[in-house]
């Protein structure tokens, strides 16, 4: 069966709509597993958010972000998390049939980072905190980002 690459794919279905909720779980579990390398803690939750959001489209992309961030937002008293991951979801979505996956995930980042910014400094955040953490997103951005752009195709053949 031949995959689409120019539609998303529509939550029609039993198949589907597990699919999208075991990715919602699934960054909701990749949330709290952290690797700690190079002095920084690094997570990779935005795979699923990408994979969902390229899969299903923006609304999926963002419920995806919402509901994976929401544990660490409410762990780090920080609910301007759940918006953040929210906002790289729908726009990843919004960007990846035009111009790609990579560059949809730094345009979405692209969108995300003012919103970061501000709202890591409203929580009383330093500037050099802020600083390190988004230069950790994005690379954990562009590797999981990569990641769900090659098994996509894969997955929507699973679900097809």
């Amino acid at each position: 069966m031949e995959i689409m690459h120019d539609v998303f794919l529509p939550l029609n279905n039993f198949r589907r709509v597990a699919a999208y909720l075991g990715l919602s779980l699934g960054a909701l579990a990749l949330s709290l597993a952290v690797i700690p390398a190079f002095g920084v803690r690094f997570h990779f939750f935005q795979a699923a958010i990408f994979m969902s959001a390229m899969l299903f489209g923006p609304l999926a992309g963002a419920a995806t972000g919402a509901f994976a961030a929401s544990y660490n937002a409410f762990a780090m008293n920080n609910l301007y998390i759940i918006g953040g991951n929210a906002i790289l979801g729908y726009f990843a979505a919004y960007f990846v049939k035009k111009h790609g996956a990579v560059k949809a995930v730094l345009m979405a980042y692209a969108i995300q980072l003012p919103y970061l910014v501000v709202t890591d400094l409203l929580v009383g955040m330093s500037l050099m905190a802020v600083a390190s953490i988004a230069c950790v997103l994005a690379v954990e951005n562009v590797i999981c980002g990569a990641f769900a752009w090659k098994a996509k195709d894969a997955v929507a053949r699973m679900l097809a």
